[in-house]
Protein backbone atom coordinates (compact mmCIF):
# COMPACT_ATOMS: atom_id res chain seq x y z
CA UNK A 1 0.00 0.00 0.00
CA UNK A 2 1.50 3.35 -1.14
CA UNK A 3 1.43 6.52 1.35
CA UNK A 4 -1.78 7.82 -1.22
CA UNK A 5 -3.56 4.32 0.29
CA UNK A 6 -2.76 4.37 3.04
CA UNK A 7 -4.06 8.22 3.64
CA UNK A 8 -6.84 7.20 1.51
CA UNK A 9 -7.44 4.77 4.51
CA UNK A 10 -7.12 6.66 6.86
CA UNK A 11 -9.25 9.10 6.38
CA UNK A 12 -12.15 6.62 5.13
CA UNK A 13 -11.60 5.08 8.83
CA UNK A 14 -11.73 8.79 10.43
CA UNK A 15 -14.97 9.37 8.82
CA UNK A 16 -16.51 5.96 9.71
CA UNK A 17 -15.49 7.02 13.47
CA UNK A 18 -17.48 10.16 13.14
CA UNK A 19 -20.41 8.43 11.62
CA UNK A 20 -20.47 5.96 14.15
CA UNK A 21 -20.08 8.47 17.30
CA UNK A 22 -23.22 10.92 15.69
CA UNK A 23 -25.09 7.14 15.25
CA UNK A 24 -24.82 6.55 18.96
CA UNK A 25 -25.52 10.20 19.60
CA UNK A 26 -28.67 10.08 17.61
CA UNK A 27 -29.65 6.96 19.44
CA UNK A 28 -28.83 8.16 23.03
CA UNK A 29 -31.17 11.33 21.29
CA UNK A 30 -34.02 9.23 20.29
CA UNK A 31 -34.25 7.00 23.42
CA UNK A 32 -34.10 10.38 25.30
CA UNK A 33 -36.74 11.48 23.75
CA UNK A 34 -38.92 8.34 23.90
CA UNK A 35 -38.21 8.02 27.33
CA UNK A 36 -39.13 11.82 27.95
CA UNK A 37 -42.68 11.22 26.03
CA UNK A 38 -43.73 7.85 27.92
CA UNK A 39 -42.93 9.44 30.89
CA UNK A 40 -45.32 13.05 29.69
CA UNK A 41 -48.07 10.32 28.48
CA UNK A 42 -47.95 8.50 31.56
CA UNK A 43 -48.31 12.03 34.01
CA UNK A 44 -50.67 13.07 31.18
CA UNK A 45 -53.09 9.53 32.37
CA UNK A 46 -52.63 10.45 36.00
CA UNK A 47 -53.81 13.96 35.53
CA UNK A 48 -56.60 12.84 33.36
CA UNK A 49 -57.40 10.03 35.80
CA UNK A 50 -57.23 13.03 38.90
CA UNK A 51 -59.43 15.47 36.57
CA UNK A 52 -62.04 12.77 36.41
CA UNK A 53 -61.88 11.41 39.91
CA UNK A 54 -62.48 14.92 40.93
CA UNK A 55 -65.40 15.24 38.51
CA UNK A 56 -67.05 12.51 39.95
CA UNK A 57 -66.57 14.14 43.98
CA UNK A 58 -68.36 16.96 42.54
CA UNK A 59 -70.92 15.43 40.92
CA UNK A 60 -71.78 13.12 43.94
CA UNK A 61 -71.43 15.81 46.22
CA UNK A 62 -73.88 17.67 43.81
CA UNK A 63 -76.39 14.45 44.21
CA UNK A 64 -76.15 14.76 48.60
Amino acid sequence: MDANETAATNAIAAVQSDVDTNKAAADAGILANTNALAAHESADEDLSATNEIQDLELTGDKLK
